[in-house]
């Protein structure tokens, strides 16, 4: 999808948000099998801060994900690890995908011999392997294709090692390349800091310099970081290269392909829609929370839905129309979903796409709202259109 970004408009509306606990990005592992690696970065002249460590979102909670969090603050700029040149697994110069694929493959291959065993050993574990969507189980995907039916995109990439790398089929090979695409920045993997959680917006408070050039990786605070905050990453809205231009081109839906995790809020969807006379219009719905006070009882904050358009052109009534006609699509979908679902034997195929379809409701559900708030207040000379 194409933006002339010189000319974004951008309009927003908020929403009572109820009962909606948002959706995790973290992925699976223990803080036992990021200690080996950690000794390993700091062997090797790498660091890894005092100041943070991996434990449990809810350290009384021992089911819930792991991330990474600060145990003291730390101030703007503060270095928090530093990956030695020597410890990242790449393609060897290519910069091709599959190139880092058979890097992994041979590095697995090795075993204990391996310079890169404690990471190795750690990502090809079985918490983490068959995440993205293609390759889930065939029922799990016919299930996010009648998701997006014949107007949403995108479709589930069919990605293959044996196709795009002239591999065996050999299933440790396509394991190798769904990790690469899954976990890597382009054809490089990042030990330890590919274990930080993504989220955008005021949560991405960390950034790191290029992994593309033959320096050390630096991970430094973004801003001010508070004792007891998670750490996170952003796959999108980075200030180096490695994700140039991917803002207003790679959203929640890419997300999901390429990670195989439907990203907490905010949440930025790409769409397009026939407007009048056939007019394919791209635009971005982003839905992000915000906490307000409650205006029944001004001692209580409450959680609304903050709902941004961003787009070139103003909505029509037939973009608005065609939004409608897809979320009723959607909400038709929802016992067939529920049943279905019910019927996966993976866990995380099912918490998935039950989280996706959720998500692709609202944001089209609240995008149609906020056109309709938009118009009505532009008759009356209050619109908050550009």
């Amino acid at each position: 999808i194409k933006f002339r970004s010189h000319r974004l408009v951008e309009f927003s509306c908020l929403f009572v948000l109820i009962g909606y606990n948002g959706i995790c990005s973290c992925i699976g592992f223990t803080s036992a099998s990021a200690d080996p690696m950690i000794k390993w970065i700091r062997a090797n002249e790498g660091f890894f801060s005092e100041k943070v460590e991996f434990r449990h979102v809810d350290p009384k909670d021992v089911s819930s994900p792991f991330g990474l969090f600060a145990k003291e603050a730390l101030k703007h700029e503060e270095k928090i690890m530093i990956i030695p040149q020597k410890c990242l697994l790449t393609s060897g110069g290519s910069e091709q995908v599959c190139d880092t694929a058979w890097n992994l493959i041979e590095q697995h291959k090795l075993g204990d011999k391996s310079f890169h065993k404690e990471y190795v050993s750690h990502i090809f574990d079985d918490k983490h392997r068959r995440k993205i969507p293609e390759a889930w189980s065939p029922e799990a995907k016919h299930i996010l294709a009648t998701i997006h039916g014949s107007e949403l995109d995108p479709e589930v990439p069919e990605r293959s090692f044996k196709k795009d790398c002239e591999g065996s089929g050999d299933a440790i090979e396509e394991d190798a390349y769904d990790l690469v695409i899954s976990r890597g920045w382009n054809d490089v993997l990042i030990p330890i800091y590919d274990m930080v959680n993504h989220r955008n917006g005021h949560w991405h408070n960390s950034e790191a310099t290029t992994a593309h050039s033959d320096e050390d990786v630096t991970v430094y605070a973004f801003r001010d970081i508070e004792e007891g905050e998670q750490i996170h990453l952003s796959y999108n809205d980075c200030l180096v290269s490695d994700c140039e231009g991917l803002f207003h081109e790679y959203g929640t839906q890419q997300i999901l392909m390429d990670y195989g995790i439907v990203e907490d809020y905010p949440q930025r969807f790409l769409l397009e829609m026939d407007g009048f006379e056939q007019e394919t219009v791209s635009f971005i719905l982003e839905l992000d929370q915000a906490v307000t006070t409650d205006p029944y009882d001004s001692s209580q904050n409450r959680t609304d839905l903050r709902v941004k358009w961003y787009t070139d052109v103003r909505p029509d009534y037939q973009i608005v129309n065609n939004m409608w006609n897809q979320l009723k699509r959607l909400r038709d979908l929802d016992e067939f979903i529920t049943t279905k679902v019910e019927a996966l034997s993976s866990v995380h195929e099912s918490r998935v796409i039950t989280d996706y379809h959720l998500s692709l409701k609202l944001a089209l559900q609240q995008g149609v709202l906020t056109a309709i708030e938009n118009d009505k207040a532009e008759k009356t000379g209050t619109s908050s259109y550009d």
